[in-house]
């Protein structure tokens, strides 16, 4: 994961890219127009920034590097074939914030919200429940309140994503 924000969570800071509209009605109210001139322009510049970060990470490990995948919208990370050394060469860069080895990990069911207890109410429409298809899945990070999908390159992962719809947790 690389030092920029992501355009989920960027606030507009950078100097010539304003701070993101949001949609203002519909299913998407209040959600970054991701449509939008101000959206284009600063996932642009994260691709620049991206490539120009793939530049330098070449010339440090002393061969070309191609991201398999550049995340953009939720994250700010390229997935990278990297040697141990070359990885802990990353690493090391101020612009990098995260540099993780790719885990597999074994799907041992595919059950929805009775596995877990959830009340079978439980839809997308109450905001409650929301399925994501992850076909790039790697990290897998899982606690109580969320589930965290973070790059792979390896099957598709289906994740379910519940809260409460009394506590909103």
């Amino acid at each position: 994961m690389l030092q920029d924000e992501p355009l989920a969570s960027y606030d507009g800071g950078l100097n010539g890219y304003p701070t993101l509209p949001r949609t203002e009605a519909g299913a998407h109210q209040g959600r970054i127009d991701v449509n939008s001139s101000a959206a284009r322009a600063y996932l642009e510049l994260l691709a620049q920034r991206q490539n120009a970060f793939l530049a330098a990470a070449s010339t440090q490990v002393g061969r070309t590097l191609t991201a398999e995948v550049a995340l953009r919208h939720a994250v700010n990370a390229l997935i990278l074939d990297l040697s141990d050394a070359e990885a802990a060469q990353l690493r090391a860069r101020g612009d990098v914030m995260l540099v993780e080895r790719e885990r597999q990990l074994e799907l041992l069911t595919d059950r929805g919200p009775a596995f877990i207890g959830a009340p079978s109410k439980l839809d997308a429409a109450d905001g409650a429940f929301m399925v994501a298809r992850a076909t790039h899945a790697t990290h897998v990070t899982i606690s109580p309140a969320r589930i965290d999908v973070v790059a792979s390159l390896e099957a598709p992962v289906a994740l379910a994503l519940v809260s409460d719809p009394h506590t909103g947790r």
